[in-house]
């Protein structure tokens, strides 16, 4: 069985003021992903912030409960009929780990690939440690390079396909 879990690809990380360019070149391909892991009968899980409105008078969170930016970013939204939906309100998503449990073929992409991607990847190799694991390089973002190559580093390291 093949899941791809789509991470954190929404309106306030991808769009200005809060996003960044290459948050959007990484569009095309995640929606290649979406296409062909649905063209072989695998499930998607689009996995998104998701934070309580601030009711104390304090400036508005990014990817707050029922605003646009919490929605999925550009194209992405257009597969949410053929999708599993998943919130979250810090960088992992215990949701997912119990989800991903019965693939053999786990595939990751998104946003921040120092934070959010990595720790959904580690959850993905911690609940599922037989699964090929798998995070395309084309289909990552983040804000900050050097990090970002360094989690990559260490996604290999406890053997994730990093291609």
């Amino acid at each position: 069985m093949r899941a791809l879990a789509v991470i954190c690809y929404q309106n306030d990380y991808v769009k200005e003021p809060n996003g960044y360019k290459y948050a959007k070149i990484i569009e095309n391909n995640i929606c290649a992903r979406i296409t062909d892991t649905l063209d072989s009968d695998g499930d998607v899980y689009l996995i998104m912030d998701w934070f309580p409105k601030s009711n104390d008078g304090e400036e508005r969170h990014l990817c707050e409960i029922g605003s646009e930016g919490s929605e999925p970013y550009g194209k992405v939204s257009r597969f949410l009929s053929d999708v599993h939906i998943i919130r979250k309100n810090t960088y992992g998503s215990e949701d997912l780990f119990k989800r991903l449990k019965p693939y053999d073929n786990i595939e990751l992409c998104g946003l921040e690939t120092h934070t959010d991607v990595l720790c959904n990847t580690m959850i993905a190799k911690t609940c599922n440690p037989n699964a090929r694991i798998v995070v395309r390089q084309n289909c990552v973002s983040s804000r900050d390079f050097e990090l970002a190559e360094k989690a990559m580093e260490i996604m290999e390291s406890v053997g994730v396909d990093v291609i």
